[in-house]
């Protein structure tokens, strides 16, 4: 069956089995992360990003889960934490490239790398953008692979440029492919990789980009 887990901004995390009978949906954890990013490579194991609940200013929060598949499944949430410490705003997105890698982006133009531990190391924009989404690419096959631990991450800024697609590479910023042209004069708000490398990209008024073209 085709499993789906979901999240919100109350802390919830759910579990969705497609076509089962009965009530399909699970609710694995209540928390009081305000969940803004979900992503996994496996069932029983899963990153989520987002910011603290209550008043004041918003600070990012980083959890893996821990999922239970038995007859009552559950997700136990392990608290991470952020090199060098927090910045305003809030997570936005994340993506798992590997079991141990993992990229993750918010406002004010933060993105934070994962290796596997429970600390996420921050690295800022050179403009404070406010990411929307973000993808990493690995390819498990061939760990060689000098594309490996490319971050690309999407903006929604507006006005006469619009949006952009970001990279980020193990090394530091480096110039992200040029698929935007003239048409991009809107906010982009996700980004999705296929296994070959493919990035698509959609934004405000229908708009949709492939990278490569075809």
């Amino acid at each position: 069956m085709t499993t789906v887990y979901l999240s919100d901004t109350e802390g919830r995390l759910y579990r969705w089995v497609v076509g089962a009978s009965g009530n399909p949906f699970t609710e694995l954890n209540d928390s009081s992360l305000n969940s803004y990013g979900l992503h996994a490579l496996r069932e029983d194991f899963m990153l989520a990003v987002g910011s603290s609940t209550g008043a004041g200013v918003d600070r990012q929060r980083f959890v893996s889960y821990s999922v239970t598949t038995g007859t009552t499944p559950t997700g136990t949430p392990t608290g991470h934490t952020s090199n060098p410490t927090n910045v305003d705003g809030k997570a936005t997105a994340v993506w798992m490239g590997g079991a141990n890698k993992a990229c993750a982006v918010g406002e004010a133009g933060a993105v934070w790398r994962w290796d596997g531990a429970t600390t996420w190391d921050k690295t800022d924009a050179p403009s404070p953008f406010d990411f929307t989404s973000v993808v990493m690419r690995y390819d498990t096959q061939n760990p060689q692979n000098p594309l490996n631990e490319q971050c690309y991450m999407v903006d929604k800024r507006t006005g006469g440029t619009g949006g952009k697609l970001h990279r980020l590479s193990p090394y530091g910023w480096a110039k992200g492919p040029d698929l935007t042209g003239s048409l991009a004069n809107v906010p982009l708000n996700d980004i999705a990789i296929t296994a070959a490398g493919d990035l698509w990209i959609v934004g405000d008024d229908g708009r949709v980009f492939h990278y490569p073209e075809p």
